[in-house]
């Protein structure tokens, strides 16, 4: 039985009520107090099996693995290849400080990367995972060309134009969230 990591009930429970944050970051560290100012689950490296978390409400939205401390290269891959097969439309990577690690958004890029981390013995689930990541991202492009031409059929072509721009800003909102240095809750503040 797969069990939620911790604080992904709660965002589980909003995501089917309609309500999704920009993005959603999931920390593997044995330290949590990081990236306290987005949602995020959090998974102790010591905790992590695979097939043991449940990762299908990330199905559409935009995840951020973000590398801490005593994680090891295997694991992450590992986790990112959990995260690929479960669809997100967009799967990014960083570390505690904000560091990118991966942001292409390529499947192809991505796998290689995490055939890079993981070792020779995964390649079958890699290519599951690419698989999956592929169809999420298509479902997810699917959705806005679905929306913008109900709007351009009913004659609101800048309607149209928005959505697509939409996405560009989601990313940007991403970026700026996710990836750039944060302050520690355990360094003291600036006067």
């Amino acid at each position: 039985m797969k069990i939620y990591p911790a604080y992904a009930r709660q965002i589980a429970a909003l995501a089917a009520r309609g309500i999704r944050p920009t993005a959603v970051g999931i920390l593997f560290s044995s330290r949590w107090e990081y990236f306290d100012h987005v949602p995020k689950v959090c998974i102790k490296p010591s905790e992590w099996a695979r097939a043991r978390f449940e990762w299908s409400w990330l199905a559409g939205s935009h995840a951020v693995a973000i590398w801490g401390d005593e994680a090891n290269s295997p694991s992450f891959g590992e986790l990112l290849i959990e995260l690929m097969q479960a669809q997100p439309a967009l799967l990014w990577a960083c570390d505690v400080e904000g560091k990118v690690l991966e942001e292409s958004g390529d499947d192809d890029h991505l796998g290689q990367w995490i055939r890079d981390l993981v070792g020779p013995g995964h390649a079958d689930p890699i290519i599951a995972a690419r698989q999956n990541y592929r169809a999420g991202q298509e479902r997810a492009i699917a959705l806005e060309l679905r929306a913008c031409r109900a709007m351009e059929a009913s004659g609101r072509e800048e309607v149209a134009a928005a959505i697509i721009a939409q996405r560009s800003a989601l990313q940007d909102r991403v970026r700026k969230t996710f990836f750039l240095p944060f302050r520690r809750t355990d360094e003291p503040r600036a006067a």
